[in-house]
């Protein structure tokens, strides 16, 4: 069974995907920045990887950022992914003008939270 890791800091949204995908996917879920790099350093078969914009702690909101990447606090973690994985990085967040910045840092694709499962289907069916 392929391995998806899921990487948000909203637990309702891992029982979402769980529900939805665990027939199809084993789930790898990861609630912080460094829970999802200790997952990811340990499971070197990981077929995608899902990513929300903002986890661990408040959103950031300064008036020297554009609003895009207010709150936008994964683009690291984001962007050392992409340099070390080759599947499909699909960015998650909940506001949907982070699709773009998301994808500058290295996301392949984009869906909302809510999609997430279909877009897995379709990415990896056999």
């Amino acid at each position: 069974m392929q391995k998806v890791l899921l990487i948000d800091d909203r637990r309702i949204f891992h029982w979402f995907w769980k529900v939805m995908c665990e027939r199809k996917f084993n789930c790898l879920h990861a609630y912080t920045i460094q829970q999802a790099r200790e997952l990811f350093d340990s499971h070197p078969d990981i077929s995608a990887i899902v990513v929300d914009a903002h986890m661990d702690g408040p959103i950031r909101i300064s008036l020297q950022l554009p609003i895009r990447e207010w709150g936008f606090n994964t683009h690291d973690l984001i962007r050392e992914l992409s340099q070390r994985f080759e599947g499909p990085i699909i960015a998650s967040p909940s506001q949907w003008w982070q699709f773009e910045v998301m994808t500058q840092a290295g996301c392949t694709h984009h869906c909302w939270k809510w999609s997430v499962p279909s877009l897995l289907k379709k990415l990896l069916a056999p």
